[in-house]
């Protein structure tokens, strides 16, 4: 009973967890297509469609690892993930806004460096 109790708490706690990083996806998703209107030309576009679509596909993983540990079959481990995508996809989104400024923007990674989280 006390384990059962247990995996309803983590449940709860996951279930949050779940909404926030959906929550945080479809915002980079709206943030990255109101960028893309303010984009020089179709190249802009392009990548914003190509961000969009890693989004979705970010939220998939996510939803996946939930119903995969609601079902018992995984236990959330941390994963690995390349630092050099999300530091492009950043860039990617602020380039816009700082050329639009005038703001002169640089972003980048030296080698492929992989993070846990």
């Amino acid at each position: 009973m006390l384990a059962q109790q247990q995996r309803v708490a983590q449940a709860g706690l996951m279930t949050s967890s779940l909404a926030h990083d959906i929550r945080n996806q479809a915002q980079m998703m709206l943030s990255t297509a109101e960028l893309s209107l303010i984009s020089d030309g179709e190249e802009g576009l392009k990548l914003a469609l190509r961000d969009i679509t890693d989004y979705c596909y970010d939220i998939a993983e996510t939803t996946d690892v939930f119903l995969a540990f609601a079902r018992r079959k995984s236990t959330m481990d941390q994963q690995q993930f390349a630092l050099g995508t999300v530091i492009e996809h950043c860039r990617r989104l602020v380039a816009p806004l700082a050329r639009k400024h005038g703001v002169s923007f640089s972003a980048g990674t030296t080698g492929d460096g992989f993070v846990r989280g």
